[in-house]
């Protein structure tokens, strides 16, 4: 007999058979169909908020959703003074949530462009692709036009910031066409832009044209606004490219570098480089072109040497004493980046989605009264002796002349009346008076001052 313990006998228990729906559901979740689907639709969101968010500018203001907060920051540190690029971009990141050198990037960028941002300090420079100096180092503020253009109006949609915790404007109330006087590139998701920059006269001009004669043609434009402004020179071979570019918001320009040759004092000659296509590196091209010279693929080149200066650019290449230089500029055109192509893709948002604009459609977009409602400053109303109506009568003939039906009020803090006043002018000459606004947002028209006691014009 064992002394060893009987051991329990163990109830066999069937397992319950499992759900046929959360087996199903565990299946595809794990199927290809499955992730096809996830992707598409986490891509196409992605896709969207690139190209919404960060790469392609806006057609109503010309700017990246960076460059605007940028602008935005300035503004709102602004006391006339330069401030650090570091404290720039230290208040821009409670608005832009991509990091910091993404911000110091547009900064410079845009800071370079000169319209805008005054600057102090090293910001480097685009013909040698040297980088700006670090951002504890540079400093920069806001110019006096981009004072005047971008926010002397005062009036602007807002939205919240990424985090809710602030509030940043939609678009900048910008009086000029900065899409095409900054120019603009970026690539996207499946997209690119590419818009080069143009002379503002240029651009006014053809806005006056256009008010002039709503159904201009690209031709007729094209006598004010001769083609792009490249900032560093050089020459555009035909008119054609320029032609395609604004009559259908693509194309390919052909731009070649300004040369002169320039007899030496040992009887032989030089070719002088003064201005370089656009986008092209200085230091790159002439590398480039020593490089050729000493592989014998360009003959007749004894010496390259870069001579450029405060005084500007100047990229001397001594020629040998039996060279022509005629060959040897061919083979340079041919050869090197002293003629190069400039494609043009004019895409921009409008009212938020992606579009090719041509040079008309741009400047349509610009004076388009839904995208600018026409805003009567009401600050000056006592300078005017309580709106005479002479000069009323101006304001509404200009609005009427540039097609505007829809027209706001812009006043400061304790002039309700005189606002009131103005609103019942403009709307008996037809006009449709949309917004009484002031520094501080939008008010009820009620809180306006709007009775007949007020309207009666004192």
């Amino acid at each position: 007999m064992s002394d060893e313990p009987e051991k329990p006998e163990i109830e066999e228990i069937e397992p319950e058979a499992p759900d046929e729906s959360a087996v199903a559901a565990v299946r595809h979740r794990g199927s290809n169909e499955y992730f096809r689907k996830m992707m598409d639709q986490n891509f196409l969101e992605y896709a969207s908020y690139v190209v919404k968010d960060r790469a392609i500018p806006d057609v109503d203001d010309g700017l990246k959703p960076v460059q605007r907060r940028i602008l935005w920051s300035l503004y709102k540190i602004d006391d006339g003074r330069t401030h650090k690029a570091a404290n720039v971009i230290g208040n821009t990141m409670h608005f832009h949530p991509h990091g910091d050198a993404s911000i110091g990037d547009a900064l410079v960028v845009l800071a370079n462009k000169e319209y805008f941002i005054a600057k102090q300090g090293n910001f480097g420079n685009i013909l040698t692709g040297s980088p700006a100096a670090a951002p504890r180092y540079i400093e920069c503020s806001l110019s006096p036009m981009g004072r005047e253009v971008l926010f002397n109006n005062d009036i602007t949609e807002f939205v919240d910031s990424y985090d809710g915790r602030s509030q940043e404007p939609v678009v900048l109330p910008v009086k000029i066409p900065s899409l095409l006087m900054l120019g603009s590139d970026g690539i996207a998701v499946g997209m690119a832009t590419n818009i080069p920059p143009h002379n503002l006269g240029e651009v006014i001009d053809g806005v006056v044209k256009m008010i002039d004669n709503p159904d201009v043609t690209t031709q007729e434009l094209m006598e004010c606004i001769k083609g792009p402004d490249f900032p560093t020179g050089g020459i555009i071979l035909g008119r054609k490219g320029i032609y395609d570019t604004y009559s259908t918001g693509r194309g390919r320009i052909v731009t070649r570098a300004k040369t002169e040759v320039e007899p030496m004092p040992n009887g032989r000659q030089r070719i002088v480089v003064t201005e370089i296509p656009y986008m092209v590196n200085k230091a790159r091209l002439v590398k480039s072109i020593a490089d050729l010279a000493k592989d014998k693929r360009i003959e007749g080149i004894s010496h390259i040497q870069d001579e450029s200066s405060r005084e500007g650019m100047r990229i001397v290449i001594e020629l040998k004493k039996d060279a022509n230089e005629q060959i040897v500029l061919n083979k340079l055109f041919t050869y090197t980046q002293l003629q190069d192509t400039v494609s043009v893709n004019m895409l921009a948002l409008v009212g938020g989605e992606p579009k090719t604009l041509s040079l008309k459609q741009v400047l349509e977009e610009y004076r388009k009264p839904e995208n600018h409602d026409f805003f009567v400053n009401c600050s000056a109303i006592e300078a005017m002796g309580y709106c005479q109506w002479p000069r009323l009568r101006e304001v509404a003939e200009f609005a009427r002349r540039m097609g505007y039906t829809r027209l706001g009020l812009g006043f400061c803090g304790g002039l309700h009346k005189e606002a009131a006043i103005v609103d019942r002018v403009l709307r008996k000459q037809g006009f449709e008076v949309v917004s009484v606004i002031c520094k501080t947002g939008s008010i009820p028209k009620k809180d306006a001052g709007v009775t007949e006691e007020t309207l009666s014009t004192p």
